[in-house]
């Protein structure tokens, strides 16, 4: 596996320790993201979305080139991963409106990406539900083990994503995930309801359901890890590579870096080594 130089590492392992942790650590719920983090099923879902929205802002004429917009917009929605997509949808308006241009609304925008993601996995579904393609295919490296080992320890479990809620809770499904999440699964919802991950730690510490230092937030985009650390969590940066699991994605490495993650790994294969640092040893 790729490991980035001059970092403290448990070890033997990949897995990069950031921040120390509690010791001992007192975590009794965890907090998973879903894609990228468990499922590779939408796995270049950020290239599709911002293939649509360079090809807009490029109509706008602006003189700017296709490699600036794309920077641009990929560098929103990496910043934004985790969040419900249409918050990506209202930064892209916003940025064909800063540009004299006007948008679609949020909802058109989105179902324009929903049809041109669609596209894209709508085969691996299908692969998925006929059982031509196996589970273990469209899962991060580990992913089911790691689920195994927390639920070996008595830690409960929520999925939570910036996904539409019916996508997850399908793609959860077909990827036999489901059963782990006792505590519940939510993804993004129409208005008037509104579902953020920010949302639901807060509630959970302000209703005293946990204390913050018993969530454990497990996440590869800087809205879960950030909403976690806020409340005093442990919390594990996901820096996959989805297009080459197992790698290091190393801007994803920063971001989570950034958010106020303890723990940074490229995916979960090494789920026996993490466990054990998270709640055997602290630092």
């Amino acid at each position: 596996m790729h490991t980035t130089p001059s970092v403290t590492l448990v070890p033997g392992t990949s897995i990069e320790i950031v921040r120390p942790l509690p010791r001992p650590t007192s975590v009794r719920m965890a907090l998973l993201d879903f894609d990228g983090t468990l499922s590779l099923i939408r796995a270049g879902w950020q290239e599709v979305m911002a293939d649509r929205m360079v090809a807009d802002l490029l109509a706008l004429e602006t003189g700017e080139s296709a490699e600036a917009l794309r920077a641009e917009m990929m560098d929103m929605i990496d910043r934004t991963t985790g969040q419900p997509t249409a918050q990506q949808m209202d930064a892209f308006r916003q940025a064909v409106i800063g540009r004299g241009g006007t948008p679609p609304t949020t909802e058109a925008c989105m179902e324009r990406y929903r049809a041109d993601l669609a596209r894209v996995i709508d085969g691996r579904r299908r692969a998925l539900a006929s059982g031509e393609a196996p589970a273990e295919r469209y899962l991060l490296p580990g992913a089911r083990d790691l689920l195994e080992g927390l639920r070996t320890r008595g830690v409960a479990m929520f999925l939570a994503s910036g996904t539409d809620h019916e996508q997850v809770v399908l793609e959860a499904d077909l990827l036999g995930l489901t059963g782990y999440f006792t505590l519940g699964i939510s993804g993004a919802v129409p208005p008037p309801g509104v579902f953020t991950k920010d949302l639901l730690v807060e509630r959970l510490v302000r209703e005293k359901i946990y204390r913050g230092d018993q969530i454990l937030g497990i996440g590869d985009g800087p809205v879960e890890i950030a909403a976690v650390a806020r409340v005093g969590g442990v919390t594990v940066g996901v820096a996959s590579d989805e297009q080459r699991p197992g790698r290091l994605n190393a801007d994803k490495r920063e971001r989570l870096i950034a958010a106020g993650a303890h723990v940074i790994v490229p995916d979960l294969e090494e789920h026996k080594s993490l466990l054990s640092y998270l709640f055997d040893q602290g630092a």
